[in-house]
């Protein structure tokens, strides 16, 4: 099961910057990743809001799915805008929880 994990500053600057390493590790099992993207880059602005030094991103890619966890989010509950983060990333991927400051993302791979 390949695993790639991946250490930065909790800083707006490096969410381009994870966006690409989870786009090159899960390209090659989903389809499209736009929708995972959008829904990490949200992940990643909870970790930036949350006053945090750094974040931690781990994509798991297996047969069934890609994973992708952004630890470092804090309580999810920094953030305060129109649009609910939790609620945009359910939209996007197939599942999404949040356990101990850290957002999981689990989108199925395609038949």
């Amino acid at each position: 099961m390949p695993r790639v994990e991946l250490v930065v500053p909790a800083d707006a600057e490096y969410v381009g910057l994870v966006r690409m390493v989870v786009s090159a590790a899960a390209a090659g099992a989903l389809g499209d990743v736009d929708d995972l993207l959008v829904a990490v880059s949200e992940a990643c602005t909870l970790a930036v809001h949350s006053g945090a030094s750094s974040m931690t991103i781990e994509c798991t890619i297996d047969d069934s799915s890609v994973t992708v966890a952004v630890a470092g989010v804090g309580s999810g509950d920094v953030v305060r805008t129109e649009i609910d983060p939790f609620s945009l990333m359910r939209a996007l991927v197939d599942d999404v929880s949040m356990e101990n400051g850290t957002v999981r993302l689990v989108q199925r791979c395609d038949a």
